[in-house]
């Protein structure tokens, strides 16, 4: 198993605003046949989103990606353990399309070890009634922007465009399941790098959506998210050093 960031959510972080990605190969073929290969949790606290300019923002992270298939169960009882140690604190859990993340999830999910998973997804169907749960407040940026949006796509990087947000991802050479196989294969790390990446960059994306929707806001100008992501990954990602990616920024 590969972590990388946080080896635990981060203390002091109240009212934040904490975005969650899981990744996954996909098989459509056989009954529950995509499989979990990584996940990332975002925590940036809410003053901090968007505050002047990309430089500006920082943020802490968790990410797990496994090396083979045999530590799908230890990836989802972390994915497990993190959530539990979210639903305790007063956070704000933002992803896009989360029934997927959770679905995927809960049907990799051997010897009990979703509870809290599954806790994630009766919460995730209460979400827009206030009165069933206060402490945890859960928002999709797929279902819940609504008027907010004026374009009718809701996929992730359209949605993105229309707030003016630069998600710009070049990491898709080909399909991500097909990149993934050929790490199981090759144990590239090239592309364990570039698909991290790619996945906290989605988990990221998620919570500087949710701060707009929340002010109501139109940003003046264009966000380079590949920026922040640069600031804050560079120690961590050989890739995000190189000078593909640089040609982002």
């Amino acid at each position: 198993m590969i972590i990388i960031g946080n080896r635990s959510i981060p203390e002091n972080l109240a009212e934040s605003v904490v975005g969650m990605d899981f990744e996954w190969t996909k098989n459509y073929k056989i009954k529950n046949g995509n499989k979990l290969f990584c996940f990332s949790f975002v925590f940036c606290k809410s003053s901090d989103l968007l505050h002047g300019a990309e430089d500006k923002l920082m943020f802490d992270f968790i990410l797990n990606y496994i090396e083979n298939i045999d530590e799908i169960p230890i990836l989802i009882n972390n994915a497990n353990s993190i959530l539990k140690r979210i639903m305790e604190k007063n956070y704000i859990l933002v992803g896009h399309q989360l029934s997927s993340d959770i679905s995927v999830a809960i049907n990799n999910s051997k010897n009990n070890n979703s509870d809290n998973i599954k806790i994630l997804r009766a919460k995730w169907k209460k979400r827009k009634n206030a009165s069933i749960d206060t402490h945890l407040k859960i928002f999709d940026t797929r279902f819940d922007l609504g008027s907010f949006l004026i374009g009718k796509s809701r996929r992730l990087v359209d949605v993105c465009q229309e707030c003016n947000l630069d998600v710009t991802q070049p990491e898709l050479k080909s399909s991500m399941t097909k990149m993934q196989n050929i790490f199981f294969e090759k144990y590239d790390l090239s592309i364990m790098e570039k698909l991290s990446v790619l996945n906290i960059r989605h988990s990221l994306s998620s919570t500087l959506l949710y701060h707009l929707y929340s002010k109501q806001e139109r940003l003046d100008k264009c966000f380079n998210v590949n920026k922040a992501l640069f600031n804050n990954l560079r120690k961590y990602f050989n890739y995000i050093n190189s000078d593909d990616f640089k040609k982002l920024l």
